[in-house]
């Protein structure tokens, strides 16, 4: 019997695709500044870059050899001096000693000649210094900071000539004023100008942490999808398929491509982070001091901006795979298979139709196209029933240009996680003062959910379970099939109103769905499963054997937003921002778990189905001043909410026992009365930073900040209009108010050579009114659990980086973080007690705890060595190295998951996850050479993702800090067989060693 199920319970709405947008380039603290304002944000703009044999699983604490964890970190340390030396002369030696240099500054405006118009957006590069800007809307530009002498200034724009002026002299304490008029040309008529200059390693005006990747970086990396660049950075904790920042939550991380939000309501989930790495220009990673702009972030921002077209015609494609049968016996591969395919240049609708019929549309019109495919058996084996690997189906149906797409055949599922990514996004500029950006984004994931984040419950590290279902590892096909599917279309306007103004025009649809069955049945054909019933011959101990998995689940979040900011420059002290934004909510929520359990409304033991219409917006403002060699920002941002007329009416409805008058009056009292009879809420927020110039090499920062996340919706509205038949219900709390944060770091930064700098901060944060589940008891009437704004948690550390920066060969970092994180629970169904006592109830509290995702120490290496394929290679020992070629070495160490020390007799002997097993190390190598072939290019590439093969415990014997052995700490007692195969679930160890080898042309 053949079942299509679309979308959820309801008739879902239809989903439609989109990317996203950006653009630019430039070095220099107040050309980033300008290049952020004009493209709302505050990220650096792109090309601004500052480079930077294991144990058998049976062995008791997965320790790697020693020569292993020697090489692994001599290795990329041995190669990051030779190709410093190799490189030595091609740059100044490193100079002595010396008092401050008397330095000035220069300030100019970049005009056009034929009509006197400012030139937003050109390179002004002061050759031979490595300092530059890119003007701002009005054409104007700065460069602080610059030691006496006479220099050359160079400035360059696509659709203008070139212009160099000599004999710029800097004289110390004055400001040099320039005026520089630059010729239009048509661009076709010249090859392209090329502009290369380095991030500064120091931005003295910068008083926050964050770390920007660039395209170039990334295409060096080891790295799939975007969380893979992430996860490496310092201070970040991958840990169940969530990532934690600087000890906060997984989803205390926002994720933004282009501008938007990404991010699941219900759950606080995002998968942004699994877009194609190679898809995006940049990566800006920040964790302290988050400006205004910023919302709905506690923990980090992942500020993502994506690629686009340029005017020439340009192609990528790679393929890559782990299929080596030379290699058999040194690892299994996991029948991987990916695939890319990128095109960029000039819209073909304009080149193909518009032109050709006479018709041009001004200025530049160009796209950008990606299209990829990632296919994976995972190193966790599974079989269907009949003995098979057809394990996977998925039923749901999505809705693209009014068509149907299914995504119940093969072609969608080859391997058992699959995920599909598409990109397209169109540029257009009009001319210097406008420029739009519509962008189709779509991303589609079918697999088992292995490394997925449960919905709600956090997995207890000592727990003898996992996400991959061991249990019914030989009957997948009876299993869950997940499916989620995000798509998102962006229009954006980017308008310089004069030489003061300019501002941002957004507007995005967003459609997040998720979908979970057995094998894509409808929850009235699941079997339950009756392995009490099977004889002994029959029965596989622990296994299940017979039924389907029990629940299913159909959710979708449907988000129209708007976004505006304002920002206006007034003289050379201040720049002012504000904005606003606001967001309509459409969202449905259907889980069904026992569907065989008899049940009045026919919907099994447990259900919950609800649907809001919630809205939510913003306004913020900021300014960024100078005063006295301070460089300071301040803002305030407002952040409001409607929960909606659905859970307005619930609340009025005190039938229902778990609401009262009570909470009805609470709800009146912490929100407030609206147009047209709604109610909102707010929370206010207000930021600083300053920094402190020391020299133009290094500073001192500090920041402070309020900052707030609304619930997840789960949370929320859980129960709001469904009444199931379970004895304890779970039900959420319409009165639940937003996560707050009161977090501090202090910092400072400098640069002790002329490429290498060095960072340190200091970071302490509180969180408050995290969702908590109470169980409450009351007199004569049922009990229930219900979530209230009760958890606590802080966490606080510091960060110490070494970075090098792109020189002529080689540029890497080196970084350490401590971090520790507690809190009231780890989990927000981890209940206390309610208990009614005249009318009133008194809470059985509990101690702050270390959380389970508490890692304190992180260190990690990564090194690159490159030689381009037009650049002198240099010599080692006599020896000349090859052209065009590229070698990327990475080094982790982290502490081992925590757990909770317990005795012999159960009794836990330690605060709860205050121990943490042995460390856990990773090496990771990826090298590519180019070559051509009748002009095209070419590479080949060569990837080890663990190389020595360490793999280390995921569940932790809280009786012994290691992985769990039969007839040691947990396991020292007669083991039955299903103990025996529950505790060989090879999920509990990490992934092992794998290579990867493919190819890739450009043309």
């Amino acid at each position: 019997m053949s079942h299509e199920w679309r979308g959820s319970l309801f008739t879902a709405p239809s989903s439609a695709t989109r990317p996203a947008s950006a653009a630019g380039s430039c070095s220099g603290a107040e050309g980033r500044r300008a290049w952020g304002a004009a493209h709302g944000g505050p990220r650096s703009p792109p090309g601004c870059s500052t480079p930077p044999t294991g144990p058998d699983p049976a062995s008791r604490c997965g320790r790697p050899p020693a020569a292993a964890l020697l090489v692994s970190l001599a290795l990329p340390l041995a190669l990051f001096v030779l190709a410093g030396r190799a490189s030595a002369q091609a740059r100044p030696a490193p100079r002595p000693p010396a008092p401050p240099p008397s330095v000035g500054s220069i300030q100019g405006r970049v005009h056009d000649k034929s009509t006197t118009d400012p030139v937003p957006f050109a390179d002004v590069i002061l050759v031979g210094t490595g300092k530059g800007a890119i003007t701002a809307s009005d054409g104007t530009f700065r460069l602080p900071q610059v030691p006496e002498g006479i220099y050359q200034l160079r400035v360059s724009r696509m659709g203008y000539a070139p212009e160099l002026v000599d004999q710029v002299r800097v004289q110390a304490s004055y400001v040099l004023k320039l005026e520089v008029g630059m010729s239009p040309v048509d661009v076709r008529e010249f090859d392209p100008i090329e502009v290369s200059g380095l991030r500064e390693l120091v931005d003295v005006e910068v008083a926050k942490t964050s770390q920007y990747i660039t395209a170039d970086e990334i295409q060096t990396m080891a790295v799939s999808v975007v969380d893979d660049v992430v996860s490496k950075q310092a201070g970040v904790v991958e840990e169940d398929g969530g990532l934690y920042v600087r000890g906060g939550r997984a989803e205390d991380t926002v994720y933004r491509i282009d501008g938007v939000i990404i991010r699941d309501l219900i759950t606080g989930q995002s998968s942004a982070g699994n877009i194609s790495a190679r898809s995006v220009k940049s990566v800006e990673i920040i964790t302290g001091g988050f400006d205004a702009e910023y919302g709905q972030a506690l923990a980090g921002v992942i500020d993502i901006e994506t690629k686009e077209g340029s005017r020439e015609f340009h192609g990528y494609g790679e393929y890559q795979s782990d299929h080596l049968p030379l290699l058999g016996d040194i690892y299994r591969n996991s029948r991987l298979d990916n695939f890319e395919i990128q095109l960029e240049g000039e819209e073909p609708l304009q080149r193909y139709l518009l032109r050709p019929l006479g018709a041009r549309v001004p200025g530049s019109l160009t796209f950008f196209a990606d299209l990829s495919g990632d296919f994976d058996d995972t190193y966790l084996p599974i079989r269907a029933a009949d003995g098979s690997d057809n394990t996977l189906r998925s039923n749901y149906v999505d809705r693209f240009l009014g068509l149907d797409v299914k995504y119940s055949n093969g072609f969608w599922t080859p391997r058992a996680e699959n995920r599909w990514n598409g990109l397209y996004k169109v540029s257009w500029q009009p001319n210097g003062k406008n420029k739009l950006f519509l962008s189709f984004q779509k991303k589609l994931e079918i697999d088992h959910g292995y490394f997925r984040s449960p919905l709600v419950a956090a997995v207890d590290p000592g727990e003898a379970t996992s996400a991959y279902n061991w249990e019914w590892s030989r009957r997948k096909d009876h299993d869950y099939t997940m499916t989620d599917d995000a798509n998102t279309i962006t229009l954006d306007w980017r308008h310089v109103w004069n030489r003061r103004t300019r501002t941002t025009f957004r507007l995005s649809r967003q459609f997040t769905a998720f979908f979970q069955s057995a094998y894509g049945r409808p929850w009235f054909a699941y079997e339950e499963p009756s392995d009490f019933d099977l004889p002994a011959s029959e029965d596989d101990p622990f296994f299940v054997n017979t039924g389907d998995n029990d629940v299913w689940h159909s959710r979708y979040v449907e988000t129209y937003g708007g976004y505006m900011d304002f920002e206006y420059t007034h003289g050379e002290s201040h720049v002012a921002k504000g904005g606003m934004e606001a967001s309509y909510e459409n969202i449905q929520f259907a889980t069904i778990s026992e569907p065989w359990v008899q049940d009045p409304d026919g919907l099994g033991r447990n259900h919950d189905l609800w649907h809001v219409y919630p809205t939510t917006g913003a306004l913020y403002a900021q300014d960024k001043f100078t005063y006295q060699g301070f460089i300071g920002k301040v803002g305030l941002r407002y952040d409001f909410w409607f929960p909606g007329k659905a859970a307005e009416d619930a609340l009025r409805d005190t039938s229902r026992d778990s609401y009262s008058e009570a909470l009805l009056r609470d709800y009146e009292r912490d929100s407030h009365p609206f147009v047209g009879g709604n109610r909102v809420k707010g929370t206010l927020a207000p930021r600083f930073q300053v920094s402190h110039p020391i020299t133009d090499r290094s500073h001192l920062f500090f920041n402070y900040g309020h900052f707030s996340q609304r619930p997840n919706y789960y949370y929320v509205y859980s129960k709001i209009s469904s009444v199931s038949s379970e004895d304890f219900p779970l039900v959420g709390n319409l009165n639940l108010n937003p996560k707050r944060e009161v977090k501090y770091e202090l910092g400072a930064r400098h640069e002790i050579l002329d490429n290498l700098a060095l960072d340190f901060s200091v970071f302490y944060s509180d969180i408050y009114d995290y969702p908590k589940s109470l169980r409450f008891e009351r007199r004569g009437r049922p009990e229930f659990f219900v979530y209230i704004n009760e958890d606590f948690a802080r966490s606080r550390g510091f960060e110490i980086t070494l970075r090098r920066s792109r020189t002529k060969y080689a540029w890497g970092r080196l970084a350490y973080s401590y971090t520790i994180a507690t809190g009231k629970a780890s989990d927000p169904t981890q209940f206390n007690l309610l208990q009614e006592e005249v009318g009133s109830f008194t809470q059985v509290g509990k101690d702050e705890e270390y959380l389970f995702w508490n890692r304190p120490h992180k260190l990690t290496a990564d090194v690159t060595v490159s030689v381009g394929e037009k650049q002198d290679p240099p010599t080692i020992g006599g020896l000349t190295l090859p052209r065009d070629w590229s070698l990327h070495m990475y080094f982790w160490a982290q502490s081992g998951r925590a757990y909770t020390p317990t005795a012999l007799t159960g009794e836990e002997t330690g605060t709860r996850y205050s121990a943490n097993a042995p460390f856990n190390t990773t090496f990771d190598l990826r090298f590519s050479k180019g070559f051509r072939v009748r002009g095209m290019k070419w590479n080949y590439l060569v990837e080890a993702r663990n190389l020595f093969n360490h793999r280390f415990p995921k569940r932790i014997d809280p009786q012994t800090g290691a992985a769990y052995q039969p007839g040691v700490g947990s396991l020292d007692r007669p083991l039955s067989e299903s103990d025996v195969a529950r505790y060989g679930d090879p999920s509990f160890w990490s992934t092992p060693r794998s290579f990867r080898v493919g190819v890739s042309t450009e043309f």
